[in-house]
């Protein structure tokens, strides 16, 4: 699926979770984009099949998210909440019950 917001496709928010690791937080409303994002996708954790570990970083969870992005040129332009929680749900995936 397409972002209709370009300002949250996955291109876009990507480069916001990179400042965030690269220069710790200076542009605080471009990198809480990334942030509240990702955190939000945390805080849902096994309600969508991730189970990250306790001591995972907010830190970690970005350059995880920037990695798949980086990975995946071509879904770039879809929505970055999706390519996230693909990401992280790879990173960390539940175990089968």
């Amino acid at each position: 699926r397409r972002g209709s917001f370009g300002a949250n496709v996955g291109r876009a928010v990507r480069g916001m979770c990179e400042l965030i690791d690269r220069q710790g937080y200076g542009e605080q409303f471009r990198q809480g984009i990334c942030a509240g994002q990702v955190n939000a996708i945390m805080d849902l954790g096994t309600d969508l099949g991730l189970c990250a570990p306790a001591d995972m970083t907010s830190g970690q969870a970005y350059r995880v998210v920037v990695k798949y992005i980086d990975n995946h040129p071509a879904r770039q332009n879809e929505m970055f909440t999706e390519l996230a929680w693909e990401a992280l749900r790879k990173a960390w995936p539940c175990p089968k019950y």
